[in-house]
């Protein structure tokens, strides 16, 4: 499905021309030639928008291949179509951990395929040395956008979502994300005095978060809430889907500077 109608009349050809490019939007069935160009044309448009396109053709390949019931087949050629296209491909995934990934896929479908473009919202558009055009990553963004995507996608269900509706059995561990010490146990004792089970502390991976994390392994949306209003957050406060299934804490907080006026 074409989002948009794309025009393009300086697509550049292998004798170093151009040509035109034209693609009405809307349902299309693309040839291989042509998958290409839409997955490749920048004029009028920018990179973001052209790893979009490029996601869209990986998506439409894969959908394509399910529904044609293709993956069997494709597997027990898995090592051929690898020689085939490593002229065309680099990737350092391990032809077993390829297979998995099929199987996967077979079992899952396509329908709750995420996708991702780090675009300027998760950096700082600058020039590298060479002049080069570049996006000079903000760690802590991309690692919210990562834990957002990575999110599970299936709720708790029966007597596992009672457990993590009620506060006395959620395990909450504090990390210390700033420079200031003791931040992490100040914390802990303020959310122990609200009523809350906190099982350990310690430091984040860095000193310099701006902004408290609370990260959510799998507790009902309301004791997210609670706990953010307890500390004091407001709800813009980055609230993310841990990635781990299981995992020895319920609520991951990741103190940032902005929680240091509340603690002290």
């Amino acid at each position: 499905d074409v989002p948009y109608t794309i025009h393009d009349e300086e697509y550049p050809t292998q004798d170093y021309g151009v040509e035109t490019f034209h693609l009405d939007a809307g349902l299309q069935l693309l040839d291989g030639e042509t998958a290409l160009k839409y997955a490749r044309t920048r004029h009028g448009d920018d990179d973001y928008n052209r790893a979009r396109r490029q996601q869209d053709i990986i998506r439409a390949v894969a959908q394509k291949v399910m529904s044609a019931g293709m993956i069997p087949q494709l597997l027990g050629k898995a090592p051929q179509l690898l020689m085939t296209m490593q002229n065309s491909i680099e990737t350092d995934l391990p032809v077993p951990v390829g297979i998995e990934l099929a199987k996967n896929l077979q079992e899952g479908g396509t329908g709750e395929m995420g996708r991702l473009v780090l675009d300027n919202r998760y950096g700082e558009e600058t020039f590298s040395s060479e002049g080069a055009w570049i996006l000079l990553p903000d760690r802590s963004k991309v690692r919210v956008a990562l834990e957002s995507f990575y999110a599970p996608l299936v709720a708790p269900r029966g007597a596992q979502a009672i457990a993590m509706a009620d506060p006395a059995a959620v395990r909450i561990e504090v990390l210390n994300g700033t420079s200031q010490p003791g931040a992490a146990a100040r914390t802990a004792e303020l959310l122990k005095e609200q009523g809350w089970q906190v099982t350990s502390i310690g430091d984040a991976d860095r000193n310099d978060y701006a902004q408290t994390i609370v990260i959510n392994y799998g507790v009902a949306d309301n004791l997210i809430k609670q706990v953010s209003t307890d500390l004091s957050l407001t709800p813009e406060q980055s609230q993310l889907r841990g990635l781990a299934a299981a995992t020895p804490v319920d609520i991951r907080i990741v103190i940032g500077n902005d929680i240091l006026p509340v603690i002290r």
